[in-house]
């Protein structure tokens, strides 16, 4: 859901400046709000019109790509169409990942009776993608980041440590008391970020913003690259530390009050 709301929210920020408006208050008050109804509107009724059309499509040879292809025609439509090309895709994936929670008179509004799922062998298609996807992300991580402005690394550092901070706060306060505490200790601390910061740094860099705001958003970018960086790098550390007992008591004695009621057992102190 973090990812839901960053693409959300970080969209909206930046069609504020690509609109001229002068505060992001004003923006929403014109025009946000309608463009993402409509950029939901075109996804949905995409997902319906894709799901209608599926079974179908399924009966000819080869055509495991045609689902990826409509998502990039459902993109550029949207995009031509002025509303927010990811929200109608983002849209799209979530109804058809749902179809079976959404209720039926919706659904019979736009002339279908039923919505068709992706298949296993489609959604294992799609997970090569994002695997594929993600590993030249990081190859391309790897060759944008620049330890040379220390005040880029040290505002990464302070973002980074203000996440896990902030995180670990929420963790105990949201997290219910019949929770063991070693999971309540993985939770606090597994909020790496990843490809959906990138993306939505790298998204400044092409739209049509004006010339004095190309450098900061060029800063922006750096900070994103770095907390990614380190974000990783401490969910990596700290895994491997809360399995060998490296911090194990710290997040013990953090969680002590948790795992002690749940299903009729004693799970207070599972690190031993």
């Amino acid at each position: 859901i973090t990812d839901v709301l960053s693409i959300i929210i970080a969209l909206g920020i930046l069609k504020t400046f690509e609109s001229g408006h002068k505060t992001i208050m004003e923006f929403i008050g014109t025009n946000l709000i309608a463009t993402m109804a409509m950029s939901l509107l075109v996804g949905f009724g995409g997902a319906v019109i894709w799901s209608t059309i599926l079974e179908k499509i399924r009966k000819f040879p080869n055509t495991i790509f045609t689902s990826l292809a409509f998502i990039f025609l459902l993109y550029g439509l949207s995009e031509i169409l002025g509303y927010s090309g990811p929200i109608s895709v983002l849209i799209f994936g979530v109804v058809l990942a749902n179809s079976k929670k959404i209720p039926l008179n919706i659904v019979q509004k736009f002339g279908t009776d039923h919505l068709t799922e992706f298949t296993s062998i489609e959604k294992t298609l799609f997970s090569e993608v994002i695997f594929l996807v993600k590993t030249f992300f990081f190859i391309f991580l790897g060759m944008s980041i620049q330890f040379g402005n220390f005040k880029i690394l040290f505002i990464g550092i302070l973002l980074t440590v203000l996440i896990y901070g902030g995180r670990l706060l929420l963790s105990r306060i949201l997290i219910s008391k019949e929770t063991p505490n070693s999971e309540a200790a993985m939770i606090s601390f597994i909020i790496p970020k990843g490809l959906a910061a990138a993306v939505l740094a790298e998204v400044p860099m092409h739209m049509n913003l004006p010339l004095e705001m190309e450098d900061t958003f060029i800063e922006i970018r750096a900070v994103v690259y770095m907390v990614i960086l380190f974000s990783i790098l401490l969910t990596s550390f700290l895994i491997y530390s809360e399995g060998t007992g490296f911090t194990r008591r710290l997040y013990q004695r953090y969680f002590s009050n948790y795992g002690q009621k749940k299903k009729g057992i004693d799970n207070s102190n599972p690190f031993q």
